[in-house]
């Protein structure tokens, strides 16, 4: 078997996830249900004022704990690491008939953590350490030496691998964006940052190959950059027909959100104008 390649390959424009990066109440929400064949998954009510495929995380897992409740079970209550095991098992299902979706949205990476965190509590329990700590509050703060922050990590991995997996075309993170101050070239500057545990952080602007900053303009505009400036930490594409580039994205016209998310992804077909 041959592994070196005889020939180069031509650049692609595909890519299997995406970060955009906004401020709360910009739009985002909206926009990204306006995707085809897509699912979002919402972990803030985000969703309940437009249509679009979503599940509603908070919703679901009270659903779940009202069932839980007058079974009179002794297993553990139901938590939202539970709820996205029940959407990962029926994606799954989906996907073994044949019925992915195109995109699968996690919306925003900061309240998802807190299932991350469920999950790397399960397997700190797991692990072969000694002298484990019976009841954890916070993986983060009850280890020594950093250790929760490396079963955070783990469990993160995890849970995003695991999702990559279900979209036919690209998973899309999203995030809230932090200022930090940093030094570049002896001077103090604000930065924008992710809003995440730094070992999370650190794998997914590693491994995400598409990360956007979604910023509103000219009030009922929504532009979507791949530029990367001064105040900019990990903004930037790979592909060519993204990278250092910006779009218009959506906008409000006549009270209608109109998209344009054939810019960034190209096989999506825009529906014809009607004729008069």
């Amino acid at each position: 078997m041959t592994l070196i390649p005889s020939e180069a390959s031509k650049p692609s424009s595909n890519f299997t996830s995406m970060l955009i990066m906004a401020l709360p109440k910009i739009g985002k929400t909206q926009m990204l249900l306006d995707l085809p064949n897509s699912l979002h998954i919402d972990y803030q009510r985000g969703a309940e004022s437009f249509g679009g495929v979503s599940v509603n995380m908070l919703s679901e897992l009270e659903k779940l704990k009202q069932a839980h409740i007058p079974s009179g079970s002794d297993d553990d209550p139901p938590t939202l690491l539970t709820v996205l095991r029940e959407i990962a098992m029926e994606l799954r299902e989906k996907k073994a008939k044949g019925e992915q979706y195109d995109f699968i949205i996690l919306d925003p990476l900061t309240e998802f953590q807190r299932t991350a965190l469920l999950l790397a509590e399960q397997k700190y329990y797991a692990s072969n350490l000694p002298d484990k700590i019976k009841n954890i509050t916070d993986i983060r703060m009850d280890l020594e030496w950093g250790k929760g922050y490396t079963f955070l990590e783990l469990a993160s991995i995890q849970i995003i691998e695991e999702f990559l997996t279900f979209p036919k075309h690209c998973l899309i993170l999203v995030g809230h964006p932090k200022n930090q101050v940093v030094i570049k070239e002896g001077k103090e500057i604000t930065v924008d940052d992710l809003d995440l545990e730094n070992k999370v952080k650190g794998y997914i602007v590693q491994n995400v190959p598409v990360i956007g900053s979604l910023t509103r303009r000219r009030n009922n505009e929504n532009w979507l950059s791949f530029k990367r400036g001064d105040n900019a930490l990990y903004y930037g594409a790979r592909p060519d027909h993204l990278h250092e580039k910006e779009f218009l994205i959506s906008k409000m016209v006549d009270g209608k959100l109109e998209t344009y998310w054939d810019q960034i992804f190209p096989f999506i077909t825009k529906p014809k104008p009607k004729s008069k």
